[in-house]
């Protein structure tokens, strides 16, 4: 099966009576424009963005029947957070990152 589009988000989407087949994916994974794959159930999947960059997310659709749905299950891993007391230790840790070309996600809290 190929996909070259998102349909939506399962949290955004009405699901009474459809099974969903998940597709797991390694965090590094979800930015890949094409890529084949396996769901739960065994159905292959090439994924095949050519236009742009897919940036899939845990519960992005990329099908959809009568009977069942494709969603993106974006499996945990291990991580450091880092929260830097100030403005120079905010520099020093994204210089030490980025001089090692290590990817960098940073997450908005609400205090």
């Amino acid at each position: 099966m190929l996909i070259q589009q998102k349909i939506g988000n399962i949290k955004d989407y009405p699901n009474n009576t459809k099974t969903i087949d998940w597709l797991k994916l390694q965090w590094f994974e979800s930015n890949k424009r094409i890529q084949r794959k396996h769901t739960e159930s065994g159905l292959e999947i090439a994924i095949k963005f050519l236009q742009e960059n897919p940036n899939l997310n845990q519960g992005d659709i990329l099908y959809e029947d009568e009977k069942s749905i494709i969603a993106i299950d974006i499996l945990p891993c291990e991580c450091i957070v880092v929260a830097p007391k100030n403005m120079f230790e905010m520099a020093s840790v994204c210089y030490e990152i980025g001089n090692k070309h290590l990817p960098l996600f940073l997450i908005k809290k609400n205090y």
